[in-house]
């Protein structure tokens, strides 16, 4: 009632009605304690919208060795020690977990036990030159008695399981492998200190020591030492026991480095001087200017969406490791948790969206490392059996080359396109279906034989080649890789058409030979359906290709959720992202953008995505798939782009598919300037009621493709040549169609199952 007759009444007129009796101020300051402690916890009431029950993210910094995970119930874990925060005697779960600004990475969440609640916020940061994970815990009573606040952190090499069902084992329950050592650079590694039950614990006022390194600094809470009999049982662990009136706080700070150093007091003291708001500060301001020429490039107007691409961004920069050797080259791995390692797959996919974000540093780094998976006879392979790689590499390496036209760079790669040409040249000759050989990848399609995969990356990867020895200066290497790829895409076509004639929906298998079993999981006879999804993107047959549109038809029956199904049961987050290409391509406006929202519908609220792992309308927790997944990141990130500027072969495609929320009136998207193999193009739409203003730049020679919305009146499509403008207006009402109605819509799918459906508000 106060609060309203605030509104009312002037300051005096308030004093009057209160009183100036004991009892009137007494009175007055519950409810204002009342108030403050509900505006306090807040984020735990109105928590954002996460997909996964078992959420996980990761904290890390590019070139920064250790990396830190924050586990499903908030706490957190390295190579060298786990930490998991416990209150009122009970797990502390801390839930609604947020990046700041929506993607800068300072994470904060919340939980609670009882009447008290703990605000959690997580930092990494260098501390007096040491990197550390800062874990600061601000604890309030939010009930209307007193209340005992109980809090420990418990330190140990790993736990046992909530049900009691013995340790956890690394690869299990969200936890990633560590330590893990490799004599190939690329492969996984992850560096940590195994568990000993001879190690030594002790303390050092507020500092906690294992044989002479620093484990962690208190700052507001007694560390004790134990003696850890095994990986499970608690090493020590920081502790804080106050009253705390109704609305009253207590704050604590831990400091952990990262890879522990040697006990030092003079550092443990600047360990425990550490000033969080400084160290947030640096880490938001470090990540905005790294950020700033993506953040320029892409302004979307729906939160979520910019959000998705940016934290997505955060994460391929912060899974970025220099070569050992110092020769400026960067291992790109796939996350820096679970998938701490090299793919040529992920990599050329992270590398070319990294590079059309605007961040082409970052991607000429990471394209350097490649060559180091090229064999004598030339092919580019990172893992046996898997054929894919020569294509993709080659197509990484000429998108670079397209989109920044540096011949000299271009021509430094040669030796490298040069061998791999003439490896596709050499064992399509002795190939009798004149494909690349029989491959085995254990993996994806979980099927051996002549995989359409492999054949079509290699396509698209010859044409890239093509184009890179142009740029370079070398037309005859130019035209063989040319001549290869119109020979390999023929032969493509030919063993496709006969494959797809043996199916019963006339799409195109993952193997194009018949008879071929795969002995996995479903027992198909066609392997699982992965490289068969890329038949048309990057560029190996034309999207109107009825080969093309017969396996986009089958890739919607094999979907669930808004997700191509892997397997035909498990979602699979970015397996479907080649489907969503060919509709975009092939003028599915629709269909596309709703594979745009399957993505987005199916992160945390950090904005990462698992891989795959678990079935539709289940329990979402795919236990031994660790978020973020840097893949999912690099295909959001190109889907995004792509919906508004399409670098296809013939022209620069712009608008190709609008999500309709961006186009209600008062809203402006803003893409680019974005490198193409036609010049920087950059187009900005400003809706307003009944339509839209279009602008965009370009050089005068470019080729351009203009398409419209179904909803808005004219010719679909209009080819244009540099800058220009248009307008659009509606010939009847926009789709309500968006992240948020697109999540409701899941939401209430899986209460329609009986099954717990994604927390939070969209």
């Amino acid at each position: 009632m106060f609060l309203a007759d605030r509104k009312r009444y002037k300051p005096s007129e308030v004093k009057a009605r209160i009183g100036t009796d004991r009892a009137g101020i007494a009175r007055c300051a519950a409810a204002l304690a009342v108030v403050a402690m509900l505006v306090w916890v807040a984020p735990a009431a109105a928590s954002p919208y996460g997909f996964s029950s078992a959420p996980t993210e990761q904290l890390a910094e590019p070139g920064w060795p250790v990396s830190v995970e924050v586990l499903p119930d908030g706490s957190v874990r390295t190579g060298y020690w786990e930490v998991r925060f416990r209150l009122g005697g009970h797990p502390l779960e801390v839930g609604s977990r947020t990046w700041d600004a929506g993607y800068l990475p300072v994470l904060r969440g919340v939980g609670c036990e009882g009447a008290v609640c703990a605000k959690t916020t997580y930092v990494y940061e260098r501390v007096a030159g040491t990197p550390a994970l800062i874990v600061r815990l601000e604890l309030r009573n939010r009930g209307r008695r007193a209340a005992k606040t109980q809090f420990v952190a418990q330190l140990a090499s790993t736990f046992e399981s909530a049900a009691g069902a013995g340790v956890f084992t690394n690869a299990q329950h969200h936890r990633f492998p560590a330590p893990a050592e490799t004599s190939l650079e690329g492969m996984y590694s992850q560096p940590g200190q195994a568990f000993s039950a001879a190690a030594v614990q002790s303390v050092a006022g507020s500092a906690l020591r294992r044989d002479g390194k620093t484990l962690l600094v208190a700052k507001g809470a007694r560390v004790a030492a134990h003696k850890a009999a095994h990986a499970s049982s608690v090493a020590g662990d920081a502790s804080l026991n106050r009253r705390l009136k109704p609305g009253g706080h207590v704050t604590t700070t831990l400091v952990l480095p990262l890879a522990p150093p040697a006990a030092d007091t003079t550092l443990e003291a600047q360990l425990r001087q550490v000033s969080v708001g400084a160290a947030i500060k640096s880490v938001k301001g470090r990540w905005r200017a790294v950020l700033a020429p993506a953040a320029a490039r892409i302004k979307i107007p729906e939160r979520k969406g910019r959000d998705a691409v940016l934290a997505a961004i955060v994460t391929l920069l912060g899974s970025r490791m220099p070569a050992a050797d110092g020769s400026g080259a960067w291992v790109q791995h796939v996350n820096a948790l679970q998938y701490r390692a090299f793919w040529l797959r992920d990599g050329a996919l992270m590398a070319t969206a990294l590079g059309r974000a605007g961040l082409e540093g970052p991607a000429r780094e990471d394209l350097a490392f490649m060559s180091r998976w090229q064999t004598s006879a030339g092919q580019l392979v990172s893992r046996t059996g898997q054929l894919d790689g020569t294509g993709e590499g080659l197509w990484s390496l000429g998108e670079y080359a397209r989109r920044t036209r540096d011949s000299a760079w271009a021509a430094q790669q040669l030796p490298i396109v040069a061998k791999a040409v003439a490896w596709v040249a050499d064992v399509r000759s002795a190939d009798p279906l004149g494909l690349l050989p029989k491959g085995d990848p254990h993996d994806n399609e979980f099927v051996s034989g002549h995989l359409t995969g492999d054949n079509a990356w290699t396509v698209s990867g010859l044409r890239a080649a093509a184009d890179l020895a142009t740029i370079a200066g070398d037309p005859a290497l130019a035209t063989k890789a040319a001549t290869q790829a119109d020979q390999l895409q023929a032969a493509l076509r030919t063993a496709a058409t006969a494959a797809a004639l043996r199916t019963s929906d006339g799409a195109v298998p993952s193997s194009l030979d018949p008879g071929v079993q795969s002995g996995q999981l479903d027992g198909g006879t066609e392997g699982f359906d992965w490289g068969n999804y890329l038949l048309q993107w990057p560029e190996a047959l034309p999207a109107s290709d009825p080969l093309v549109t017969a396996t986009v038809k089958r890739a919607e029956r094999r979907s669930a959720e808004g997700l191509a199904l892997w397997g035909r049961k498990n979602l699979h987050t970015y397996v479907g992202f080649g489907i969503r290409m060919a509709q975009l391509r092939g003028g599915d406006q629709a269909d596309a953008i709703d594979g745009y929202y399957g993505m987005l519908t199916h992160t945390n609220s950090t904005h990462g995505s698992f891989e795959t792992g678990m079935r539709a309308f289940k329990g979402r927790s795919a236990q031994n798939n660790i978020a973020p997944h840097g893949t999912f990141g690099a295909d959001l990130t190109l889907l995004t782009l792509a919906l508004l500027v399409d670098d296809r072969p013939d022209a620069v495609h712009l608008a190709s598919a609008v999500p309709p929320v961006w186009l209600r009136p008062g809203r402006t998207t803003a893409i680019g300037p974005l490198a193409t193999r036609y010049g920087a193009v950059s187009l900005t739409i400003k809706a307003n009621r009944g339509g839209a203003r279009l602008r965009w730049t370009a050089p005068a020679t470019a080729k351009l493709v203009l398409h419209r919305p179904p909803w808005a009146k004219g010719a679909a499509l209009t080819e244009v040549t540099g800058s220009g403008s248009a307008r659009w207006s509606w010939k009847r009402a926009l789709p309500n169609t968006s992240f948020r109605t697109e999540a409701r819509a899941l939401q209430r799918a899986y209460r329609a199952h009986h099954k717990t459906p994604p927390s939070g508000t969209p």
